[in-house]
């Protein structure tokens, strides 16, 4: 499965580890809201990590996004912006 992870912060890298440790799986990138965080960024194995700004997800592959925010009213937020993007 080809896995998205919503948020760049230190939750969305917990996620990306969790999926790297399992191997079943294969992490795609980052979205992410803050434009200056698009772009490709170094991990702390070294490798670089796509971050996407979230309104290029319809040009992306993937088959799930996981939402990397514990805040019910951000998750909401992010829901709803997934919403207009028409990401199903």
């Amino acid at each position: 499965m080809k896995i998205l992870v919503f948020g760049a912060g230190e939750n969305g890298k917990a996620c990306r580890e969790y999926i790297r440790r399992l191997k079943q799986d294969e992490f795609v990138g980052f979205l992410d809201n803050r434009k200056k965080n698009a772009g490709s960024s170094a991990a702390p194995e070294g490798d670089a990590v796509e971050i996407y700004h979230a309104s290029e997800v319809g040009r992306l592959q993937y088959d799930v996004i996981w939402i990397s925010n514990g805040h019910p009213g951000q998750v909401a937020e992010v829901k709803k912006q997934l919403d207009e993007l028409e990401v199903p």
